[in-house]
């Protein structure tokens, strides 16, 4: 039996992962989820009946509960998603952010090391590293962060790149574009455009009030990127690769599509508010990823319009669960 571990389990693409790592009979998952009071399981709670799937408490920001988890699972193969990944959150917690995005990685690699130098580690990185770097990018773009989340990305990659080339580490680093779900979290502007929409077209809602909505971004399927990060998992390679769509839209255009799904004209409903603008702002970004399309025969295929329908699909479902 083959034994995972996927760091970050109860969040949009670490559920995604297990579901898609349970398909198959030889898989172990195991998903670690931080230790606290109450937790938020709705991503991964269908699974809990599987006996392939084994929920472990651990933090990013422990050594000792990483040291513990890899000593007694000695995993073939781990894939961290968790981080603060919220951008604009960042700004407010950078401290925070630091701690968990970038020196949570430093913990991970030191435990590897020290406790299960066989297992393969792919470390998910961010198309927020290139911050604005002549778009599109690729793996050899210069990176140039825009934010705390990007700056501490840009440690935890380094740091895998170091510790893959002084210690012999069997590591990738997978650069994401942004990628968009049914589980995206409500705090992110994606999904808050997609319930607001929703809201607005019951009578919930008069409006909806937005940052910047002329930035461009690679909006990809969730459910696509795991499948590339599976890929990736399964070769052979220590390097780098880019997953993104390849095209780019503006957060304006994202809430168009949502809107028309209603039949809506977002622009009576979009209020412009400088409290939801970054300090700094990232204004175009778009994936080259012929690399992964030639190497690991990644596809992305969904259109925007479709990520977008089944993200509205999906919060529809939620809101009259919560109706009842």
């Amino acid at each position: 039996m083959r034994k995972i571990l996927i760091l970050g389990a109860s969040g949009q693409l670490g559920s995604e992962l297990i579901d898609k790592y349970l398909v198959d009979p030889n898989n172990i998952v195991y998903g670690m989820v931080r230790r606290s009071a109450t937790g938020n399981f709705n991503n991964i709670q269908h699974n809990f009946k599987n006996d392939r799937f084994n929920l472990v408490r651990g933090d990013i920001t422990d050594p000792t509960s990483l040291n513990n988890l890899l000593k007694e699972v000695q995993p073939d193969l781990i894939i961290n998603t968790a981080a603060q990944s919220h951008v604009h959150v960042s700004f407010e917690q950078p401290i925070l952010t630091s701690k968990v995005t970038g020196l949570g990685v430093l913990y991970l690699l030191e435990s590897i090391r020290q406790f299960s130098p066989q297992s393969r580690l792919v470390q998910l990185s961010t198309s927020e590293l290139w911050g604005n770097s002549k778009a599109p990018q690729n793996e050899k773009t210069q990176f140039a962060p825009e934010s705390p989340y990007g700056v501490a990305k840009l440690f935890a990659h380094e740091m895998c790149k170091l510790y893959r080339k002084s210690y012999n580490l069997n590591i990738s680093c997978a650069i994401c574009g942004n990628m968009e779900g049914p589980r995206r979290g409500r705090e992110f502007v994606t999904q808050k455009i997609v319930e607001s929409a929703i809201k607005i077209h019951l009578g919930k809602q008069d409006n909806l009030k937005l940052g910047n909505i002329t930035t461009k971004r690679d909006w990809s399927s969730v459910h696509e990127i795991a499948d590339g990060i599976i890929k990736l998992g399964n070769s052979d390679y220590r390097e780098e690769f880019v997953f993104g769509s390849g095209r780019t839209n503006t957060i304006e255009e994202f809430a168009r599509l949502a809107f028309n799904v209603f039949n809506l004209d977002y622009q009576e409903y979009i209020q412009i508010d400088d409290e939801f603008k970054r300090p700094s702002e990232v204004y175009e970004l778009k994936a080259d990823s012929r690399k992964a399309r030639k190497l690991l025969n990644w596809r992305p295929t969904k259109t925007l319009k479709e990520i977008v329908q089944e993200m509205v699909d999906a919060a529809l479902d939620r809101e009259f669960v919560n109706d009842k």
